[in-house]
This record gives C-alpha cells, structure tokens and sequence, in this order.
C-alpha cells in the first residue's frame, strides 16, 4: 500500500528520507522556498493545501491543511509576505505531474499560479528535482 498524498505517514517519509539519505540532502542543497500547493476535487470531496517551506535545503516545514470541496483553499489570494506563490491545480492533475504522467513545463501551464510568477519559473530546476524524488516513492490518490 503506497503513501496516499496528503498523509501525515507520507511528510513522515519525507522528513525521514531527509535526515537518513545523504544524496537526498544533496538535491536541495542551497535551496530556499516557502509555498502553498493547493489540490481541488481530492477523494473524498477534499480540497488539501500543502504549505511547504525549505530553508538552505531542507524541509523545515510541511502541512497539510483538509477542508471539504469546494474550500476557501481555492481562493488565490494568500500572503505574500510570507509566502513566495501559491499554485492551485486539480488533484488529478497534480498527481499525474507527481508519477510523471505529465511534465512539469505541461504541468505548470495548466495551473493557476498566484504570486510572483518569476519564482516557479526561476526554481524550475529544483522543482523539477523534487518531483523526481516524490516520484520514487510509492504514492497514492
């Protein structure tokens, strides 16, 4: 049974794989971000906000916040002094992007970005990193 997106069992296996793979730590190196995912029409009528922040690197943060669809989770508006953007996607969409069903330049073209759209586009890079060690591990709708 895989690691079902928006589980605290699946930001456990992250923050694992964090402090015991050194070539994991690597992938990040030098990297700083704090962002909001947001994934409409979930199972179970869910909307879910993954709010990940990495500081020089490493995963300081990750939340995830559940709130029944349609959610105030939808709404573009968020902080962005706290935050560097906010992207709002389908949960389908989302996923495939995370199993490699879709690229992340198709990817990012179907989504709605808020923020300053320079930062994705300047971290593609790194973010293209991260999908590729999501993508390794056994995830699940």
């Amino acid at each position: 049974m895989g690691l079902r997106l928006g589980s605290q069992e699946l930001v456990d296996a992250i923050i694992k794989r964090q402090d015991e793979d050194p070539a994991f730590r690597k992938v990040f190196q030098g990297l700083s971000l704090d962002v909001l995912f947001v994934a409409t029409d979930c199972p179970a009528n869910e909307d879910r906000q993954y709010h990940i922040t990495i500081k020089n690197g490493k995963f300081t943060n990750i939340k995830v916040d559940i709130q029944p669809a349609p959610s105030k989770l939808r709404d573009p508006a968020f902080d962005k002094e706290r935050f560097d953007y906010k992207v709002i996607s389908d949960h389908k969409l989302f996923f495939d992007l995370l199993k490699g069903k879709i690229d992340l330049i198709q990817w990012i073209t179907k989504v709605r970005v808020e923020g300053d759209f320079g930062k994705p586009i300047s971290q593609l890079a790194a973010l293209g990193k991260l999908l590729e060690v999501l993508s390794t591990m056994d995830l699940e709708i």
